[in-house]
């Protein structure tokens, strides 16, 4: 009784804080992956918001637009169709193709802010 050592259990005991350790680096790894994905489509998305907003306002600087800005918008609506949202990819198309100025562009350009801000995980209600 004294002096007597159970192998197995040690090796049980042993082998299972290495299968521990693996499974929990393995779950850190994963879940280091996913918040490393979902902040680069949260950069991703901003940085293709604000390059829509800036278009949209350039678009609206002069009577008309020219060249550079055009190729620019068209840049940036393909980047949206790439990444946002439905809603906010309508909402776009909606201000770009209202007057300037008007009750529905206006309302249109609010809309879109909100839905941009809602599809980016910010939160709206200080926009109300």
């Amino acid at each position: 009784m004294g002096g007597s050592v159970d192998w197995n259990a040690v090796s049980l005991l042993v082998g299972g804080l290495g299968v521990g350790s693996l499974l929990t680096t393995a779950l850190q790894t994963w879940m280091q992956r996913k918040a490393d994905a979902k902040a680069k489509a949260f950069i991703e998305k901003r940085d293709c918001y604000l390059g829509v907003i800036e278009t949209i306002k350039d678009s609206r600087l002069g009577a008309k637009p020219d060249r550079d800005t055009l190729v620019q918008y068209a840049y940036w609506k393909a980047r949206a169709a790439l990444v946002a949202s439905p809603e906010v990819f309508r909402l776009a198309q909606l201000v770009s193709d209202t007057k300037g100025g008007t009750r529905e562009n206006n309302e249109a350009h609010g809309n879109l802010l909100t839905e941009m801000r809602k599809d980016l995980g910010i939160d709206t209600r200080r926009l109300k």
